[in-house]
């Protein structure tokens, strides 16, 4: 059973022990196409490594990769991190860094730098980055990055590429870092994501979809865009700096739609609600903004809920942006343009809103807003520290805690099993009569399961 303390204070772990489960070490220099399984993690890095242009490395489900120290992988090849929903592969303590010759993510192939159902942990607070991209893009699905000071981050200036997170958790304790940090040109597609209580996320791209995310005690969400946002059924709550979108329509129209999205308790004092930037209008390349059926809900601070900023060398000239049909919690058309300053207030702003018809009651144009369910399962990771374990105890992290747990030992064998309330950050005591081998750890909660292969190694 699990104390109140809480510990884990006897699993009678009388079973037969099995084969102690390998341990590979990676070499500094790998220039050989390679297959990492879970019967040979943990795979443990002791230097930075280099994997060679041209040389292949498959991450399969279950594998651990663990850095004795701050390290880097350093990716001039291809690799492919594919885990499952029951069996994470979990990187700690490394960056993995893919330089601009390594194989990047091919969106219709489905092939290139990827990780999937991947848990990336041990970068908190650091300034160091989970994964730091240079090459023509890179595909997050599925993972978990706890605490991370620069969770995805990319950098690149040609017109090529994609980066892609999806139905991803960014959990943070902290306040520091970005989640997603992106910059130069291309794709940037970010939907079924969870962020909450980080700085801020950061996006530049040609086209970027953001959709059906939930930001919440971040302090903002900042997308620089040159060609099209679209945007939509997403959730920002308690944000500090709010919602920033930056206009550039350096090389094309740009297209901006956004409907569905719910603004509660964003920006301050010295923040609007949502604030809009950009230059002076170029007559030939237009933009074409529809802001239309979102909430803007509880604003903290006393001024403007929306703000344009920037400057116009042309007063007589502005582009619209086209907020009518949202809600307000009004409908008194005089408080609503009082609470946006743009072109009527200053008329070197480069653009207007036009906020007409607004909406008498919330919209729901997204059902039981579906970003909420999109990382239930990620909600329900699990991490055992240290494993293999030599020591007499183990914690084990799991977010919210966990209703039931079943030990199983390397024959297939229940050896205990319990149920109740049981918090995260829980301890399990070895007992004294426990041998060294492989055992599996079943963790369930609201009846879905999740499962770790458990090493003890005493002696």
């Amino acid at each position: 059973m699990f104390s109140a303390k809480p510990i884990l204070t006897a699993l009678l772990l009388t079973l037969a022990v099995g084969t102690i489960q390998a341990q590979t070490a990676v070499p500094n220099y790998i220039d050989t196409d390679q297959t990492w399984t879970a019967s040979g993690s943990p795979y443990t890095l002791s230097a930075n490594t280099y994997l060679a242009d041209g040389a292949f490395i498959r991450i399969e489900p279950g594998v651990t990769v663990v850095a004795s120290k701050a390290l880097q992988f350093i990716i001039d090849g291809r690799i492919e991190a594919v885990g499952k929903p029951d069996s994470m592969i979990h990187l700690e303590g490394f960056q993995v860094r893919l330089q601009a010759k390594a194989a990047g993510y091919h969106l219709a192939s489905d092939t290139g730098a990827q990780f999937k159902y991947c848990h990336f942990y041990g970068q908190a607070n650091s300034g160091t980055y989970s994964i730091y991209n240079e090459c023509a893009g890179v595909d997050v699905e599925h993972c978990r990055m706890e605490d991370a000071y620069y969770g995805v981050y990319n950098r690149f200036s040609g017109n090529k590429g994609i980066v892609q997170v999806l139905h991803s958790h960014f959990p943070s304790s902290s306040k520091y870092g970005y989640p997603i940090y992106t910059s130069g040109q291309g794709t940037l597609n970010v939907e079924y994501d969870t962020f909450e209580n980080q700085y801020s996320v950061y996006g530049y791209g040609t086209d970027i979809q953001f959709n059906r995310n939930w930001v919440k005690g971040t302090g903002s969400v900042t997308v620089s865009v040159y060609g099209s946002l679209e945007m939509e059924c997403n959730r920002f709550e308690n944000m500090a700096s709010g919602f920033q979108m930056n206009c550039w329509g350096y090389y094309d129209t740009l297209k901006v739609q956004a409907t569905g999205n719910t603004f509660d308790s964003c920006g301050g004092s010295f923040y609007p609600m949502m604030s809009i930037s950009g230059s002076t209008p170029d007559s030939s390349k237009p933009i074409i903004a529809h802001l239309n059926r979102n909430n803007f809900l509880r604003y903290p601070g006393t001024g403007q809920k929306i703000k344009f900023t920037g400057t116009n060398k042309n007063p007589a000239a502005g582009w619209d942006f086209d907020f009518a049909n949202n809600y307000w919690n009004s409908q008194d058309t005089q408080q609503i343009a009082d609470w946006i300053h743009d072109y009527s207030d200053d008329i070197m702003v480069w653009a207007k809103a036009h906020a007409d018809s607004p909406m008498a009651s919330l919209i729901d144009d997204c059902g039981d807003h579906s970003a909420q369910v999109a990382w239930e399962l990620e909600d329900i990771q699990m991490r055992i520290y240290p494993n293999p374990s030599s020591g007499e105890t183990i914690g084990i992290f799991m977010n919210g805690g966990f209703d039931s747990y079943t030990l199983i030992n390397s024959l297939g064998q229940v050896v205990v099993s319990g149920s109740g309330s049981i918090p995260s950050g829980s301890e399990l005591q070895w007992p004294s009569t426990a041998g060294n081998g492989i055992y599996h750890l079943v963790l369930t909660k609201e009846g879905r399961s999740i499962s770790q292969t458990l090493i003890r190694q005493a002696n």
